[in-house]
């Protein structure tokens, strides 16, 4: 082969491994600047929505009065004293008290909840005393 041949097919060779190593590098800052996008934007992509009661730490004393009104709803007091038993995953967070300092939960079931109590019916909500355990009440 003549020394002409050999350079040449050398020099097109060169072109393709510059033309590769170019794409090589803007793939890497492609790479690179998603990164830094993707790590600033980690709050918005990784917040995580626990509607469930499991490890919530609002909870209400085990030993508060039963007459006296555990907390307010939207101005009415919610009353109740039957313990009831459930698992942390079966119970639904749907809001907090008027205090922001106990949630309110339903049970799966949300037909069984609307219950007609004193002549007029009420929304049954659930406060959280322990890990599975609840107290049962009403907004009045």
């Amino acid at each position: 082969m003549p020394y002409f041949a050999k350079n040449v097919s050398r020099f097109l060779f060169a072109d393709w491994a510059v033309r590769l190593g170019i794409a090589l590098i803007a793939a890497l800052g492609a790479v690179a600047i998603f990164t830094y996008w993707s790590a600033s934007q980690r709050a918005a992509l990784e917040s995580v929505s626990q509607p469930t009661a499991v490890g919530d730490t609002h909870v209400i004393p085990p030993d508060a009065d039963p007459g006296k009104p555990l907390g307010l709803l939207n101005g009415h007091g919610l009353v109740g004293n039957e313990r009831v038993k459930a698992r942390d995953s079966h119970m639904i967070r749907v809001g907090m008290d008027d205090s922001h300092s106990v949630s309110l939960y339903h049970l799966e079931d949300r037909e069984a909840d609307a219950q007609k109590t004193y002549g007029k019916p009420h929304v049954i909500y659930f406060l959280k005393i322990a890990s599975g355990e609840y107290l049962k009440v009403v907004a009045q």
